[in-house]
């Protein structure tokens, strides 16, 4: 199975824009250019978020497989898709149509982050 089997958040698959971005206490303006800000973020059935920004994407050129792997080792984070960077993620209820999100980069924890849902 190429995919992650864990469910992602109930009711949030789909393509989002991102209006409002707040990083290290500061809101930062729309920006096509800005590496940190985030332009917009696909939710997907399963547990794996896409994020759109100007931050470089190293791409990951081995074939992917079809084969079996526990989600730690899976690489379809980085197998490339129009400059996304693809992470997978767990998450907690926090109130108010806000979630707590957790992203991992194959082995490590790399982000974590607030996501609130319109």
């Amino acid at each position: 199975m190429p995919y992650s089997p864990q469910a992602g958040i109930k009711g949030t698959r789909g393509y989002y824009n991102v209006s409002s971005f707040v990083y290290n206490k500061d809101t930062l303006p729309y920006s096509l250019v800005d590496p940190v800000r985030w332009q917009n973020v696909v939710f997907e059935s399963w547990n794996t978020i896409s994020i759109k920004n100007n931050e470089p994407v190293i791409i990951d050129s081995t074939r992917p497989r079809l084969l079996w792997h526990p989600d730690s080792l899976k690489n379809f984070d980085k197998i490339g898709n129009a400059g996304r960077h693809f992470y997978r993620y767990t998450y907690s209820p926090g109130g108010n149509n806000r979630y707590h999100l957790q992203l991992f980069e194959k082995v490590r924890t790399l982000k974590s982050t607030t996501w609130i849902s319109g």
